[in-house]
């Protein structure tokens, strides 16, 4: 059994205020997620510049 399909397994079983908290916990992880994607761009694009402008001298 996958996690998508453990997870649907037991949404079957949990009320429906509890699958929202569900819910937003995932959401929560989904957006660290991408905040951490977003900084790592961040910190690629300063070292390139970086890189850039002692190349340019």
């Amino acid at each position: 059994m996958t996690i998508a399909e453990r997870i649907i397994e037991l949404s079957k079983e949990i009320p429906e205020d509890k699958l929202a908290e569900v819910i937003d916990f995932m959401e929560f992880l989904k957006e660290k997620e991408l905040k951490q994607r977003r900084s790592l761009i961040d910190e690629i694009m300063i070292e390139d510049n970086e890189t850039l402008e002692e190349l340019a001298k």
